[in-house]
């Protein structure tokens, strides 16, 4: 199924052979990612091929959400054990030894009784049993008294193999073994360094791929396709790469495979095209990327990385444990020529620089000017970096904002250095390269910026029946995930709330189960949420939901059986992996000729804690036995991407803050929301059936409502033809008018999927990104990166594509967000407050205009005697003013107007536009310009620069007059000397409060 060097070469295997026949026990570990599974796939199979020894794989990690219970640590690995024996040496007698072990009782001793058991048993050879050689794999994801009790338990039958124990055991993980921290919650046992397991004859480390080994990897390919890949590009991947198994094939991969052009077998992969596919590699924060971003905050690799990035002359602190640890995530290196300590890869070097600026990033993106104010060119016309230009803009950068940043930073050392990278990152961002060299004991950073001049190169952007719809399958590049599954990846379908992610599954899955090839299975696990963290309560959950699913989308008709037999053998915390493997190998309806298996689960995210932790290692548990013994491909579908999922126990002290325990997924993909092309698609379906038109404006004004956001797009629309009375005679045109209209009301209403949308509100870590939108502040600095994406990926917020700025993802969140956190306030308002008539001058139309300066007066006094009591007990209290005067000016819309609101980070102020029918029409436009002075700013330059904002918005909006409204939080100013009015000149007025 792959391109692949063979494992055994890889590993030195003469070395290990003699081990084996030595009857030692021994480790063999590596990074992640780096080929330790298929490693021991090939030990395994060698053995096994041969007639002298049997050998056994198996997977514990699964075991890591017992934490430090052993008795259910002990449950999960010795049923893992059984399985394991089943699959891999064709012993049958799994029952019985779960039969024994329950009698027994014995959770504490369970694993030498098991493992004592298949050493002593060949149930294929009885008479002259075969000395059993045992791989266990994932070792380290066991932690405290649950990994002392397997090593002791090892430890307890070393002397009596080969017979009654295994002829040699290997244990695998990303750690050497003698670097295990033993840390024990329940009790005092703790052990810093070493282990109690001090049998070990070898520890054997899993190297990189040698720049040979590239070039021979890459030659398969070249094989197989005729596609060649030139010198250049493979000791680029050499440079960037240094050999890290999974870097060098992810490279490859996406050249080949991802990018369109290169799909021409004809064309040679070059330099240019590893650059590229290097480039949105690094953007991409793939989960490899991501576990290692994550482990940056661990304070072990804290200690280790700091004095690397910040170049540190004195390196006598450095803790040899901390190194080694770091070494073996394969974050560190040696370089054996300098001897110095230094990130492992050009791809990593950039990365973690990258990783602990990305929001500052983000920050200079927003507040920066266009990339052209560093760029000058030459008589020819041809672009070059200004980099005195450039440099003199970070000096100003600096000087204004580094107090401020520096003092939140974990690694503050280095933090200087970081600034200017993450300053000149625009440059790359812009079309070229930074390349970075830094390490211990260099006492410098240095950077080569390279910047392409004469050359410009391209942008790199990263029920039919009843319904009115947008092929699904059309949505989600279909033609990708297709691929994806022919090469038996599982990967990750992640978009906000009604956005037609089940949609697409069942497209999916209609999709396959039409052919002949797969069997594709959809299962919604929601209900499992009430479990919360009982595991048990959840698998069963989980498995009855698969077992109906199976017979309604399979005809599968083995329910009755299987469920007999889960509830016999009670073993729930492995029973999802068991019950895949079920289906996944039995095919009801082809029996004899088995096709395999397409599972999708939906709404993953729904679990927590031990729960979602629990089915993620079952899954990755089986995922070596793919695809004829596990399914051929799972998709994951959720709100969150996986990266993003935060596994917090309740039961007990586990807790993993970032990244996920389920590190085999091929991709993620994100529904997006629909086009401007995909609404008129839409919507001319209802014209086509009913003969009803949405005139341009309409479909326009949708759009600017929108943006594109699916659900609130078909609501606008079924609220226009079918709600709204008038509009149901098919002859009349839906039009702008209609639009508004049906938006407000759905604004008012508080349906479902925007209240929803309110009760996120007040999750900390929604609040920690919208306050600061809400109040436009410039500095976002520390906005923490995973919340941000938290919020993406809820569909809150979104980055514009043409001013780069973080900003609510539509007009209608924009207007629900306000209100929702004055919702209050506005009650108040209006049975405080005298009729709308107070501030309405009556002219002798239908309609009068409003009396800004008798509505602002009055918020100004309204403000004076309520903001201190109201603004004590408010979340949102950065924001709170711009807050409060849109409450009040709520009434304006509820009274017939409407007001249109801007606002996102590091503008720093907020906009609103009102407009108010006079006479029918909305003859009145007004902009209401709202800025805070803070603390430091001086209230001089503030008004000046409101009152340019304030034209260049009346401008922009057509508007008539404008008032700035500026909020002075000084506390040592007067309430006299806050409060004022004055003209400015005929069109702007200025407001003091």
């Amino acid at each position: 199924m792959h391109y692949t060097i063979d494992p055994l070469r890889r590993i030195n295997f003469t070395e290990i052979e003699k081990l084996i026949q030595r009857s030692e026990y021994f480790v063999l570990h590596a990074p992640r990612q780096s080929g330790k599974t298929s490693c021991l796939y090939a030990i395994m199979n060698y053995f096994n091929h041969g007639n002298t020894y049997r050998a056994m794989y198996v997977n514990i990690e699964a075991a890591k959400a017992a934490n430090e219970d052993v008795n259910e640590a002990m449950r999960t690995i010795c049923s893992v054990l059984i399985s394991a024996a089943e699959l891999h040496i064709g012993d049958k007698s799994g029952e019985m030894m779960h039969k024994k072990l329950n009698e027994l009782n014995n959770w504490q001793d369970a694993l030498r009784t098991t493992i004592t058991h298949f050493s002593k048993n060949d149930y294929t050879q009885p008479n002259t049993p075969r000395p059993l050689i045992l791989m266990i794999d994932e070792i380290d994801a066991l932690v405290g008294e649950s990994l002392v009790s397997v090593l002791l338990q090892i430890r307890s039958g070393y002397n009596d193999r080969p017979h009654v124990f295994p002829q040699s055991i290997i244990l695998c993980g990303v750690r050497d073994v003698k670097d295990y921290r033993i840390q024990s919650n329940n009790t005092k046992f703790s052990e810093k360094g070493g282990s109690p397991f001090n049998i070990l004859a070898k520890s054997i480390r899993l190297g990189n791929f040698s720049k040979a080994e590239i070039v021979e990897l890459y030659q398969q390919h070249t094989d197989a396709t005729g596609q060649k890949f030139t010198p250049e590009a493979i000791e680029l991947v050499w440079q960037y790469t240094k050999g890290q198994p999974w870097l060098v094939n992810k490279l490859a991969y996406e050249a080949a495979f991802e990018l369109e052009e290169m799909q021409d077998r004809t064309i040679p992969i070059d330099a240019e095209t590893i650059k590229k596919v290097k480039e949105n590699l690094v953007l991409s924060r793939v989960t490899h990327l991501d576990q290692l971003a994550n482990k940056l905050k661990e304070e072990r690799v804290f200690k280790i990385i700091h004095p690397i990035i910040s170049s540190a002359d004195n390196t006598e602190n450095t803790d040899p444990d901390d190194l080694q640890y770091c070494i073996d995530l394969g974050i560190i290196a040696k370089d054996p020529e300098t001897k110095r300590t230094e990130i492992s890869n050009e791809i990593y070097k950039e990365i973690i620089p990258r990783e602990l600026t990305t929001v500052l990033q983000m920050n200079l993106e927003t507040t920066g000017k266009e990339l052209t104010w560093f760029q000058k060119k030459d008589s020819c016309g041809n672009v070059f970096l200004d980099f005195e230009k450039l440099l003199l803009g970070f000096q100003q950068f600096y000087r204004e904002n580094s107090e401020h940043w520096l003092a939140g930073m974990q690694y503050r050392e280095a933090a200087p250095q970081l600034l200017l990278q993450a300053f000149l990152q625009r440059v790359v961002n812009g079309g070229g390269w930074i390349e970075r060299e830094y390490g211990l004991g260099r006492g410098r950073t240095d950077l080569f910026v390279l910047w392409p001049v004469g050359d410009n190169p391209k942008q790199r952007s990263q029920k039919p029946d009843m319904h009115y719809t947008i092929d699904p399958l059309r949505r989600i590049n279909f033609t990708e995930i297709e691929k994806l599954i022919q090469r038996s990846e599982y990967f990750v379908l992640h978009a906000p709330r009604q956005s037609g992610k089940t949609s697409c599954l069942y497209a999916i899955m209609n999709y396959f189960n039409r052919g002949n090839t797969y069997r594709a299975m959809y299962v919604n696990i929601e209900a499992a949420k009430a479990a919360n963290e009982d595991v048990n309560e959840a698998m069963r959950t989980i498995c009855s939901a698969l077992m109906r699913a199976a017979q309604t989308h399979l005809n599968d008709k083995s329910f009755f059986e299987l469920d007999k037999e889960l509830n016999k053998t009670n073993k729930w915390q492995d029973a999802l992996s068991y019950s895949i493997t079920h289906y996944s190998s039995n095919d009801y309806t082809q029996p004899n000729t088995p096709r395999p298996l397409i599972l999708m689960i939906d709404e993953i995210d729904a679990l927590v804690g031990e729960s979602l932790v629990s089915v993620l290692l079952q899954i990755r548990s089986g995922y070596n036995d793919r695809p004829h013994v596990f399914p051929q491909s799972i998709i994951l579908c959720g709100v969150r991407d996986i990266k993003d999922y935060r596994i917090q126990s309740n039961n007990t002290k586990f807790s993993e803050k970032g990244g996920s325990p389920f590190n085999i997924l091929g991709d993620s993909f994100r529904l997006g929301s629909f086009s401007k092309a995909e609404i008129v698609e839409l919507y001319q379906q209802h014209t086509d059936a009913t003969g009803q038109k949405f005139t341009p404006e309409a479909i326009e004004l949708v759009w600017q409502y929108t943006k594109g956001q699916p659900w609130l797009v078909n609501k606008l629309a079924n609220d226009s033809v079918f709600k709204t009375i008038e509009m149901r005679d098919r002859t009349k045109i839906v039009d702008a008018e209609t639009i508004k209209k049906v938006k407000e009301n759905l604004v008012l209403s508080r349906v479902t999927h925007l209240d929803q949308l309110a009760n996120k509100l007040r999750e900390e870590r929604v609040f920690k990104i919208i306050h600061p939108i809400l109040s436009g502040t410039d500095e976002i600095n520390h906005l923490p990166k995973d919340d941000l994406d938290y919020c993406i990926d809820l569909g809150l917020i979104t980055k514009n594509a043409e001013t780069r700025q973080i900003e609510i993802s539509n007009a209608i969140y924009r207007e629900v967000i306000p209100r929702e956190i004055t919702y209050m306030s506005q009650e108040s308002f209006e049975a405080s407050q005298p009729k709308r008539s107070w501030y309405i001058d009556e002219d002798g139309t239908p309609e009068g205009k409003i009396n800004f300066h008798r509505l602002l007066e009055s918020f100004q006094q309204f403000y004076r005697e309520n903001s201190e009591h109201w603004l004590a007990g408010m979340q949102y209290r950065e924001a709170a003013p711009q807050l409060l005067l849109q409450a009040f000016l709520q009434r304006v819309v509820n009274g017939g107007g409407w007001i249109e609101r801007e606002y996102g980070l590091g503008r720093g102020r907020t906009d609103l536009f009102v407009l108010w029918p006079v006479g029918g029409n909305p003859k009145q436009r007004v902009v209401i310009e709202i800025k805070v002075k803070r603390e430091k700013q001086n209230l001089d330059t503030l008004i000046e620069k409101g009152i340019e904002q304030t034209k260049e918005y009346m401008q922009r909006c057509n508007a008539t007059h404008g008032h700035l409204f500026v909020f002075n939080t000084d506390p040592n100013k007067t309430w006299d000397q806050k409060v004022y009015h004055k003209p400015l000149n005929k069109e702007i007025t200025l407001w003091g409060c």
